[in-house]
């Protein structure tokens, strides 16, 4: 019953505040507040790379204890630009979310918050600011070392065998990422939607964990092009991190009380990023879901219960 009312009380769930960051690159940031403006402060970042920020980001808060702030990141969503990937890199992502912090007075610190890519935003935040960071709350666990960034492709060799056998064939010789991503940035329409109904159809597949996979023709929208191409666009580029700079820099944020989520089953960032987390900071507390996928609502609903229970304990 609980968890009925916890639903229900998600579909009334409104930001309070919105608005943009003054232009910085070429970029305006498009952000909202949802919850108390007096509550402690939740810098959340968005997962993706080129999803955009949701409302439904703050479904694991209680929304009269806290103030829940997100945003999209460039070229992301409501966010406005005049080239989607001059100067979007993940170091102007954590630019922003600094800037959003100052650009709404808040000078206390703050809950550093986000899910898969998210959780990689977060992380690098509170590396780069740990004087700013209170908290850190991650779930779906995305550490962008090359091997995470690979995980698609043995996934894909062990569940899909016939769908990565049609995916290599398409590509022939090439790296089916960079075949597939050139396909992305063609100026034709053709090549984009072949990439949309290949690429993006095996990244959704397996996210999801989904029985069964269909390459099927469908006109996708430009919307959905600009997402993938936002996704690509870091895939090319490593995520713009060094090779295991999260955990490398781990010794930054050993003070920090750490909240790690993370589903079992999920093939996208499959636990062992979560785990690897977890042992560069001892301290933390590791929750593992025994749920199957990439993004299940029972992980929100057992951190909603983690954050009202913390919150009650700090009273």
């Amino acid at each position: 019953m609980a968890h009925f009312w916890h639903n229900l009380r998600n579909r009334f769930v409104k930001a309070y505040n919105s608005g943009y960051l003054p232009e910085q690159d070429g970029h305006q940031i498009f952000f909202r507040e949802i919850g108390n403006p007096k509550g402690q402060p939740v810098i959340c970042f968005h997962a993706g790379p080129g999803l955009s920020s949701s409302v439904a980001q703050a479904y694991s808060y209680n929304l009269k204890k806290y103030r829940i702030i997100i945003f999209d990141q460039r070229g992301c969503g409501l966010s406005r630009y005049k080239d989607a990937f001059k100067n979007n890199t993940l170091q102007k992502t954590i630019e922003d979310a600094n800037r959003l912090l100052d650009f709404l007075q808040i000078k206390t610190k703050v809950i550093a918050a986000g899910c898969s890519w998210g959780s990689t935003c977060a992380l690098v935040f509170a590396e780069s600011y740990p004087e700013k960071v209170k908290k850190i709350i991650v779930n779906a666990i995305f550490l962008g070392r090359k091997k995470d960034m690979e995980c698609l492709t043995p996934v894909t060799s062990l569940f899909y065998p016939d769908m990565w056998d049609e995916i290599k064939r398409i590509a022939g010789n090439i790296n089916p990422e960079k075949y597939f991503g050139k396909l992305l940035f063609s100026t034709k329409s053709a090549d984009q939607q072949k990439a949309m109904k290949y690429y993006e159809t095996l990244d959704y597949t397996t996210s999801a964990a989904a029985p069964s996979y269909e390459f099927k023709d469908r006109k996708c929208t430009d919307k959905e092009i600009q997402i993938f191409r936002v996704y690509m666009h870091y895939q090319l580029h490593d995520c713009f991190l060094k090779e295991n700079q999260i955990l490398k820099n781990a010794s930054k944020i050993k003070g920090i009380p750490t909240e790690i989520y993370q589903n079992r089953w999920d093939p996208s960032c499959p636990p062992y990023q979560a785990y690897d987390l977890h042992k560069a900071l001892p301290d933390s507390n590791l929750h593992m879901i025994p749920v199957r996928g990439h993004i299940h609502e029972e992980m929100f609903w057992r951190m909603y219960l983690d954050n009202l229970n913390d919150y009650k304990k700090c009273r």
